[in-house]
């Protein structure tokens, strides 16, 4: 008896719940783009964690960052070769959420998400 109210505790303390709308996929990520509102891609917040913290470590080339996110949002150009880029992910109160890219010379040296408005200390933008 002891043994299985053992075995029960290890299961139930090891066992985490598979949320796959957490998860981020590619396929999914695109798709989830609507035209027509300031503030499209209202689910994509659901898998900003687990993008940021798996799929785009440093260094990673552009044209890779391109395929797993598809079209950005905006591109933003400060002091060249730095160049940011912005995908919609929802609504932040007032302003649009997004995940931002930076790269440098073509590889990216920072990701993270935020508000437009704090993307846009940048210096230069263009809609894509």
């Amino acid at each position: 008896m002891i043994l299985i109210a053992l075995a029960a505790m290890a299961v139930l303390i090891a066992w985490q719940p598979w949320d796959s709308e957490r998860q981020f996929d590619s396929a999914r990520w695109k798709a989830l783009v609507v035209g027509g509102k300031y503030c499209d891609g209202e689910r994509r917040s659901d898998m900003v964690s687990d993008l940021l913290a798996h799929h785009l470590p440093a260094g990673m080339t552009w044209p890779k960052v391109h395929r797993l996110l598809g079209k950005p949002h905006r591109e933003w150009t400060d002091r060249p070769p730095v160049i940011a880029r912005t995908w919609l992910v929802g609504q932040a109160t007032i302003d649009c959420a997004v995940v931002y890219a930076r790269f440098v010379d073509g590889r990216l040296v920072e990701a993270g998400w935020g508000t437009t408005s704090l993307i846009s200390r940048l210096a230069h933008y263009r809609d894509l």
